[in-house]
């Protein structure tokens, strides 16, 4: 177990537990991935880019955590129904989603829709 966890819950308790984290690859949800995998998920990691996905899988994998990782905009629907039958169909499960991504438009208050 990696030491970024600690004594507060139980070292397996994501076990046999499919996690995906989106914004994954780095800054917060690279250590949400981390952790979940410290705790014993299995992390999917979806990211836009994947130089980011390669470097971070291999990284966790060199810590003992399962881990892998699907390129996905998450601004595209149709590419993140691709992406979560693919988790389904490789992994069977998903059990816990962290929408961590943050999308940014540029635009003013008025010419911005929900």
């Amino acid at each position: 177990m990696s030491t970024a966890t600690n004594k507060l819950f139980a070292e397996q308790l994501f076990n046999n537990k499919v996690v995906l984290v989106t914004g994954g690859g780095t800054g917060i949800g690279k250590g949400i991935s981390q952790l979940f995998g410290c705790y014993g998920a299995m992390v999917v990691i979806a990211s836009r880019k994947q130089a980011v996905l390669d470097a971070t899988v291999a990284e966790l994998s060199e810590q003992g955590i399962s881990c892998c990782g699907y390129a996905c905009d998450i601004r595209d629907y149709a590419a993140v129904e691709q992406m979560l039958s693919r988790v389904l169909a490789e992994l069977g499960r998903l059990d816990v989603v962290v929408n961590n991504a943050g999308i940014v438009y540029r635009g003013t208050v008025e010419d911005t829709t929900l």
